[in-house]
């Protein structure tokens, strides 16, 4: 195209430079002036005079002898639809994706796509090279090769923690979040778009500046959360006004249902977010009562009975919030800025009643123990 261009510009600057000297017209010796833009039609293009518009000059027949769709002399799109003279194409930053290629979509309004490839996984994390599309969903099963069926209890909890500890190379960061929050909390449904937390609200994928979203603490960080802020599984994004309405209140049916938006399986996932922090910092601790201080969190018996009521899901036509649950804990472990870790409550949900379910008689009737 930018060939075909210059032979444009340098046909036009010739026809505008030239002055033809032709008779006939009404007035001996009259030089004509002419249109510095082609005229066309679906066959043709002709530049016109501008003193007398009857008289036309490069009358010729649309060719494209590069094969690129466009007409070698006047840039007429031969095919599909047809562009004003001189348009460029202007295109998203951001590549679009389906399971095969990715691209460029042109924000002009054209059908048109640039750079499209088909996806590379060169050095197998199951990202492209090039777009970082997920190819391929891991295998957890070897992830917890070290777990044993017969762990309950603390004994179980230290050995997930140990598991976290040894699994999880780095952490994203708070700070970090504004650029990975758009990665692990895309919108399967829609290119380009974040999923918002607690509402689903469909939120821009970069960061600006909490202008539509920020960075949600699920455990608040007056009562410990910031000793988790910069794990990727705690911090999500969310509403401005929505996380402000929540501020620190603990998470029970009395306190902050995080269900309240009309989205009822966010009281399952807030469950399994806040039983992980539990895992990434030892120093935390989940009570069962609508309190808590600097180091613990609750409502327990609240938390495991929607643990169970609202299940993780691996179906491709679950719920929205679900899938982005899942997606989470891939895009977590695997991504070249991810921590190489995952969440063991979205793989495991019963690992909570086997941890906390003794803990009184109102959790063992959840747990059914």
């Amino acid at each position: 195209m930018c060939n075909m261009k210059r032979k444009i510009l340098l046909t036009l600057l010739t026809m505008t430079s030239a002055a033809l000297t032709l008779t006939g017209c009404g007035e001996p010796e009259h030089v004509h002036t002419w249109a510095t833009t082609w005229s066309r039609n679906e066959n043709q293009h002709w530049v016109i005079a501008t003193c007398h518009p009857e008289v036309c000059s490069y009358l010729g027949d649309h060719s494209d002898g590069n094969n690129d769709g466009y007409c070698d002399a006047c840039g007429y799109k031969m095919s599909g639809e047809n562009p004003d003279p001189g348009h460029i194409h202007t295109y998203e930053a951001a590549w679009s994706t389906n399971s095969t290629q990715h691209w460029h979509a042109a924000t002009c309004g054209h059908d048109v796509k640039s750079e499209l490839g088909n996806h590379i996984d060169s050095n197998n994390d199951n990202y492209c090279d090039t777009c970082n599309y997920q190819i391929s969903e891991p295998d957890p099963s070897d992830y917890y090769s070290s777990i044993t069926n017969d762990l309950t209890g603390t004994n179980l909890l230290s050995a997930l923690q140990s598991l976290n500890k040894s699994k999880r190379r780095r952490t994203v960061s708070y700070a970090g979040m504004k650029t990975f929050a758009p990665i692990c909390d895309a919108n399967p449904d829609k290119p380009n778009r974040m999923v918002g937390f607690y509402n689903n609200k469909d939120l821009p994928n970069y960061w600006d500046d909490q202008e539509t979203w920020n960075r949600e603490h699920v455990w608040p960080k007056s009562l410990g959360g910031n000793q988790v802020e910069g794990d990727a599984f705690m911090p999500r994004p969310c509403d401005v006004d929505i996380n402000g309405g929540r501020g620190n209140k603990v998470y029970s049916k009395t306190a902050y249902d995080p269900g309240c938006e009309g989205y009822a399986n966010y009281r399952g996932i807030c469950a399994r977010i806040i039983f992980y922090c539990v895992v990434a910092s030892p120093s935390l601790r989940i009570l069962d009562n609508n309190s808590g201080d600097g180091s613990s969190m609750g409502k327990l018996s609240d938390l495991l009975e929607w643990n169970l009521a609202y299940m993780p899901s691996k179906s491709e036509t679950a719920a929205l919030e679900l899938r982005v649950e899942q997606n989470r804990n891939n895009v977590i472990q695997t991504h070249p800025s991810g921590q190489g870790n995952r969440n063991p409550f979205i793989d495991h949900p019963e690992y909570a009643c086997k941890i906390w379910g003794t803990t009184n008689s109102e959790t063992r009737r959840i747990c059914g123990m």
